[in-house]
């Protein structure tokens, strides 16, 4: 985080992108298996968030629809936490949606 963050931020300032940050939760107790998407961006006093609740289970893909809907006409750059693999990522996004993908911050 300390080398990337501040690459990514810099980027999506030059191209007057929203930053937004992506993570999931896994909803305990219901099936089938649900996942409770977020999306936190903005400054501080300014803050957005959104949501979506989405098929879960470890094999569950991050919806192409979810990171459609941030972009509302603006460039997004996407920070998604390590709780999906590379592979869980959507390959094919509108072009002002970036992606960029952090490592899994597990605990010991």
């Amino acid at each position: 985080m300390t080398t990337a963050y501040p690459v990514i931020a810099e980027t999506a300032a030059a191209h007057r992108a929203d930053l937004h940050w992506i993570g999931r939760t896994r909803l305990c107790g219901v099936t089938p298996a649900a996942d409770v998407i977020t999306s936190v961006a903005g400054p501080p006093g300014r803050v957005r968030i959104s949501f979506m609740i989405a098929p879960g289970g470890p094999m569950a893909m991050l919806p192409r629809e979810f990171l459609s809907r941030l972009s509302r006409g603006r460039t997004v750059h996407a920070i998604v936490d390590g709780s999906w693999a590379t592979w869980q990522l959507p390959r094919r996004l509108i072009h002002r949606v970036v992606i960029h993908p952090m490592p899994n911050c597990e605990r010991p």
